[in-house]
């Protein structure tokens, strides 16, 4: 059978024919942005099947190894079960962490959920570092992939993006832009200086998973890093 673009039905026989499970539920989850996700059950079991478009084959791939480095350096994310292709569609199986997004829960939980989470992340990021600095800046798989030659260019990269949006949709004065190239002019110099730390860059309310009673699962969607300031996650 061939599909259009991913969907439960592909989602299922992907499952059925890596795992030989017979699965009972295949939901799609809303949020993604750049892969079609999947959570799928079979009886107490549960997985998540990412799929991409053919041309996505290998992000999936190169994500598949940057996660068993970070995996042997501590980070908290999912186990991959299966990497493979189907109709054309490049797919990776992975456990189902337990929980959900932050964002959709954080409103419900006390400070010290909040505050041993934050400090959760904060592990992760300290333990994404140890893989060593680069010698290029931006968003990349592998240090050596990055497209930066120093973490200023990433900032300006950054300022054209919003620029462009802020341009096109209207919604704010084009003095945003403005101020914010004079305040980059200011510190342009220092951050030219800045090492290619590497960092997970999308730590924020979606990707950081946590259960209804507030703690820690892990963090999911890790198909690269960004190398720089690992101060740009927080802020």
């Amino acid at each position: 059978m061939t599909h259009a673009s991913p969907d439960e039905r592909l989602a299922h026989r992907i499952v059925a024919r890596e795992l030989g499970w017979q699965p009972q539920m295949v939901r799609r989850f809303t949020a993604g942005l750049d892969f079609f996700v999947f959570d799928v059950s079979a009886g107490t079991s549960n997985v998540v099947v990412r799929i991409g478009r053919p041309r996505q084959s290998e992000v999936l791939r190169r994500g598949a190894a940057l996660a068993r480095q970070l995996r042997a350096l501590g980070v908290a994310l999912p186990e991959l079960i299966s990497l493979g292709t189907e109709d054309g569609f490049p797919f990776a199986i992975q456990s189902r962490l337990p929980g959900m997004d932050l964002g959709n829960i954080m409103n419900q939980l006390d400070a010290a959920s909040l505050a041993g989470i934050a400090r959760a992340v904060a592990d992760a990021q300290s333990a994404t570092a140890r893989l060593g600095d680069g010698a290029r800046f931006g968003y990349a798989a592998s240090a050596k992939a990055a497209p930066h030659a120093s973490w200023a260019d990433v900032v300006a990269a950054h300022i054209e993006r919003s620029a462009l949006r802020i341009a096109a949709s209207g919604f704010f004065p084009a003095e945003v832009v403005s101020r914010t190239e004079a305040l980059f002019a200011r510190h342009e110099a220092v951050l030219r200086h800045i090492p290619a730390t590497p960092f997970l860059h999308d730590t924020t309310t979606k990707n950081v998973i946590v259960t209804p009673s507030g703690a820690f699962s892990g963090i999911v969607d890790v198909d690269e890093l960004c190398f720089g300031d690992p101060r740009y996650a927080p802020a």
